[in-house]
């Protein structure tokens, strides 16, 4: 990067940063309150944040718990290199577990033909696998 361009790289990354952690936020939070209500969780304290907005909520115990696990991230991989590494493992993994459900909802709920269902995953698997090679 040239030097006149790193600091509004370093801006733009922060405020990536900052839009994705709170979407990790909200959704572990979310995830939580409806884990709980679902009794897959034990109760947890969930404080409401807005008034207007039902989904809207905050609960205490997720919130140290993704700090410890972050802290533990963090501690474990030692360079943003490594980290930026698994995260794109992550992604990779992710997007491959997607495409492998997709193939048996497509199959088994659907009832769509063999032949169709996998080529259309090896279509995307083949482009998943080529986009994930290490340059």
């Amino acid at each position: 990067m040239p030097h006149g361009g790193l600091i509004p790289l370093v801006l733009l990354a922060t405020a990536a940063t900052v839009i994705a952690s709170q979407a990790v936020i909200s959704g572990a939070f979310s995830v939580a309150h409806q884990a709980a209500q679902l009794d897959y969780l034990p109760r947890l304290r969930v404080v409401h944040t807005s008034q207007r907005r039902y989904g809207q909520v905050y609960v205490p115990v997720v919130n140290w718990l993704l700090l410890v696990a972050v802290l533990a991230l963090v501690l474990s991989f030692q360079s943003s290199a490594k980290l930026a590494f698994a995260y794109g493992t992550a992604v990779s993994g992710t997007i491959l577990t997607t495409t492998v459900l997709f193939f048996f909802i497509a199959r088994h709920r659907w009832q769509r033909p063999l032949w169709l269902v996998v080529s259309g995953a090896a279509f995307f698997l083949v482009v998943e696998l080529a986009s994930s090679r290490p340059t």
